[in-house]
């Protein structure tokens, strides 16, 4: 009987593993749709930094642009 129960219980302990990855699958999901939804609001903002490649570059492009800038004032 012993013995029984403990496959009973790991079965259990299986199933509640395989649940708790579904709900997380499902939780990812929700998140990941949520961020994708978000990142796509976003990326129309960050576009002109992917052009520079490193957000380095972007802040050294930056500055230059606004050196030039002061330049001409």
């Amino acid at each position: 009987m012993a013995a029984s129960d403990s496959v009973d219980m790991a079965k259990r302990a299986v199933m509640r593993g395989m649940w708790c990855a579904e709900v997380d699958m499902a939780k990812r999901a929700v998140s990941s749709r949520r961020f994708r939804r978000n990142s796509r609001k976003k990326k129309k903002k960050k576009k002109k930094k992917g052009r520079f490649g490193d957000c380095d570059m972007w802040r050294k492009k930056m500055t230059g642009v606004q050196r030039e800038r002061e330049r001409r004032l």
